[in-house]
């Protein structure tokens, strides 16, 4: 695996993340053949909000445990022989956890998920640099880190002409996690391909500020339905949940998913998703 390259994919691929995050790992892995055990380790940084947000999180995880899978199945181990994985719950946490993989020797790869792992990568990858290091939803430019990225506002661009077209109301709104430039070129991109094709069409826009709170996702949900919006989309991890709890209050009120399916996903609300993206 070359470092300090860029993995970058366009439109909705992000569905796909699980896919090329195993196809990263095993590249990375098994084709150098030089292992810090009798077979290959890899070390999981998940993003805060941690398992069970049915998208981000989840995909990623998916993608590392498949990879381990093929792993373990070649060198006659088990994916926990292969695969250890943390769970943050603050952004403060990364580069400990960082620095606590890499400190230890025994990971041949350590992938951090998320954009926000990006400021503590920076310290700590030049840190260790015979560790090879993958980040997800960031470029940090080392050269023993990979970094995959992919275009979320073209996938936000396709799921916003499904809005604007769909909209019965002419109204329709965006949860977001946090109010960062990542977060807000989603909201942008849905902005633009919902007036594209419906230059009539108002986007509200609520922030949650936080990756992992369905409950407060769901109220502010439920401030832009009765607002007059008819389809919400966002990007919010596991806050973004609550808003298909909220859609679910009344027949005339829809959401979109994030990242996967997540009408298979979070199939309980599969009859409010109306498509993701």
């Amino acid at each position: 695996m070359r470092a300090g390259w860029a993995f970058k994919k366009g439109g909705n691929s992000m569905k796909k993340l699980g896919a090329i995050l195993a196809a990263v790992l095993l590249v990375g892995v098994l084709v150098v053949g030089v292992f810090a055990a009798d077979y290959p380790k890899v070390g999981l940084i998940l993003a805060t909000g941690g398992l069970g947000d049915k998208s981000f999180n989840d995909q990623s995880f998916k993608g590392a445990s498949d990879a381990a899978a093929q792993i373990a199945a070649k060198y006659g181990v088990t994916v926990d022989d292969v695969l250890d994985y943390v769970e943050p719950s603050d952004i403060s946490e990364y580069e400990g956890y960082q620095l606590q993989f890499a400190d230890s020797g025994d990971y041949d790869i350590i992938v951090c998920i998320g954009f926000d792992q990006a400021s503590a990568l920076e310290t700590v990858a030049p840190q260790y640099p015979d560790q090879k290091f993958v980040i997800v939803d960031m470029v940090v430019d080392q050269p023993n880190v990979a970094s995959v990225v992919t275009n979320d506002w073209e996938e936000a661009f396709l799921v916003g002409v499904a809005a604007g077209y769909l909209t019965k109301t002419n109204i329709i709104g965006f949860e977001g996690g946090m109010e960062i430039p990542l977060i807000i070129g989603f909201m942008k991109g849905y902005t633009q391909g919902a007036q594209w094709v419906n230059p009539n069409v108002k986007v509200l826009v609520r922030y949650v500020g936080e990756w992992a709170n369905p409950t407060l996702g769901a109220e502010l949900a439920r401030e832009m339905y009765n607002a007059g919006a008819d389809y919400i989309y966002g990007a919010a991890g596991k806050s973004h949940l609550g808003v298909f709890t909220a859609a679910e209050e009344n027949p005339n009120w829809y959401a979109f998913g994030t990242d996967v399916d997540q009408a298979l996903t979070a199939p309980e609300h599969a009859d409010v998703i109306v498509g993701s993206g």
